[in-house]
């Protein structure tokens, strides 16, 4: 299977491959999740987000973006429009403070070039 996935078995998975196994933890998840394609269009440029579980080790695979989408810009409350990305607030609470959200775009050296804290 491709998710969920520890550490562990990504490691193991992608032993052989020299630059997989260069990454951290988190690079290693995001690689992996972003490294599928839609079976119905290879061509498509989405790549899936993932969300990586720093307390379990754990690397889960999400089929399409949790990522807040509010407002007539991002999302649309119209049942009838098939095209509309749904309007989606997470929930942000302790519980899932050991929890990372990991888009196709998490930097290889996030570590170095990312604040680790939240800014506000």
């Amino acid at each position: 299977h491709i998710s969920p996935m520890t550490i562990a078995n990504l490691k193991a998975r992608y032993k052989d491959n020299v630059e997989m196994m260069k990454l951290n933890d988190i690079a290693l998840c995001r690689t992996h999740a972003a490294s599928f394609v839609m079976a119905g269009d290879q061509n498509s440029s989405y790549r899936h987000p993932a969300v990586y579980d720093e307390k379990k080790e754990t690397c889960h695979m999400l089929y399409l973006s949790a990522q807040e989408n509010m407002g007539p810009r991002y999302c649309s409350s119209d049942a009838q429009n098939r095209d509309a990305v749904f309007c989606f607030k997470p929930d942000k609470n302790v519980d899932f403070e050991n929890l990372v959200y990991l888009s196709k775009n998490v930097r290889n050296d996030w570590d170095k070039k990312c604040p680790r804290k939240n800014l506000g």
